[in-house]
């Protein structure tokens, strides 16, 4: 009967599971999962499990969230994670998990928030917020604006679909405010184009140096600079 009863449990999302559920459906719950984050996946409007194995499922997702083990779309599914994600943005995902400064442990809902703020990254006509580099786990420089990061991002000649590649355009505005010498690698973080030598980059930073012209947050100036 009691079997029966955590069975019922299961199409019912207004009802929280107990221990004493998951033991009578023979649920194995690895250390780290916690009951809350379980009942809070169960409860998602697009969660649907009916049974031992779907349920078990859910359990093991939780836990590869949980031990930063790399996500699959089936995890996804199973966490009750909405929106479309491409095998590269999946391992933004991934990526985001794995940083630092991001937290997701049990917190499916935070899973949620960097899977949003990933997706965002390949619409340029999106403006990112201060959540979402939070989300994606890039550290901002004092002084880095966040509207001078959205107006490198929606530059079309740049590509940042990861972490990774939006912490290097962080990077690339903070030498750039700070007239850090800019490498080549900076000029194409930023969107800068022009093909330029050695002696034309050198140039290039002496007129960033200049105390007459202000590139600080303003890679369109520095295009300017560099035609």
């Amino acid at each position: 009967q009691e079997i029966v009863d955590s069975v019922l449990k299961l199409d019912d999302a207004t009802v929280t599971l107990t221990q004493t559920d998951l033991d009578n459906l023979g649920v194995t719950i690895p250390t780290g999962v916690t009951l809350d984050a379980i009942n809070q996946v169960l409860n998602d409007v697009n969660v649907d499990a009916n049974d031992t194995t779907e349920l078990q499922s859910i359990v093991d997702s939780l836990n590869n969230l949980n031990n930063e083990t790399p996500l699959t779309q089936t995890d996804l599914t199973n966490l009750g994670i909405t929106g479309t994600v491409t095998p590269e943005q999946l391992a933004a995902i991934n990526e985001a998990i794995a940083d630092a400064n991001t937290n997701t442990s049990n917190n499916p809902s935070e899973l949620q928030e960097i899977v949003d703020s990933v997706l965002k990254l390949d619409d340029a006509t999106v403006t990112l917020t201060q959540t979402d580099l939070d989300n994606l786990g890039v550290t901002i420089p004092t002084g880095v604006t966040l509207d001078a990061i959205n107006q490198v991002l929606n530059d079309v000649n740049v590509d940042a679909n990861d972490t990774t590649e939006l912490q290097s355009i962080v990077d690339s505005l903070n030498n750039l405010n700070n007239e850090t010498p800019l490498t080549q690698t900076d000029l194409t973080n930023l969107g800068i184009t022009g093909t330029v030598t050695p002696e034309q980059l050198a140039a290039i930073n002496e007129a960033i140096a200049d105390a007459n012209t202000n590139t600080s947050n303003n890679p369109s100036e520095l295009q300017e600079i560099v035609d």
